[in-house]
C-alpha cells in the first residue's frame, strides 16, 4: 500500500485505507474501493460486493448496473441481512468482464 501514498498527499491514511484486494476462486485479484454501506457511490456498470465488515463475509455480489434506485435497493437488502460495507471494483471495463468476476468473486464462499 506505500505505493498509493505519493499521489494522495496528506490524505494518504484515510484514501489507502479505502483500498482493498478480493480473490476469486480462479487466484485473480481484484482492487476495489470501500464504502459504508449506506454511503455507495451511485456507480453505473461496476462490480459490487455488500460485505459484512465485521465478518468479513461476502453477503452479496452483483452488479451496479445503471445504478440509481436499482443499486440503492440492492444495497438496502444486503444491509438487513447483514452487510455493513459495499467494495466497488471499476476495472472490469464490458459486462462480459463483469459477469465474469461477479462469478469469480462469488465462489469463494
Amino acid at each position: 500500500m506505500r505505493d498509493f501514498l505519493p499521489m494522495f498527499g496528506n490524505d494518504a491514511p484515510q484514501a489507502v485505507s479505502r483500498f482493498r484486494r478480493w480473490q476469486g476462486i480462479s487466484g485473480k485479484t481484484y482492487l476495489v474501493s470501500v464504502y459504508p454501506i449506506d454511503d455507495c457511490p451511485d456507480y453505473v456498470d461496476a462490480v459490487v460486493m455488500a460485505i459484512d465488515g465485521t465478518s468479513g463475509a461476502s453477503v452479496w455480489v452483483g452488479e451496479a448496473g445503471s445504478g440509481g434506485h436499482g443499486l440503492r435497493t440492492m444495497l438496502q437488502a444486503a444491509a438487513l441481512a447483514g452487510a455493513t460495507e459495499a467494495h466497488v471494483h471499476l476495472l472490469a471495463g464490458d459486462r462480459p468482464a463483469r459477469r465474469a468476476a461477479i462469478k469469480d468473486l462469488d465462489g469463494r464462499h
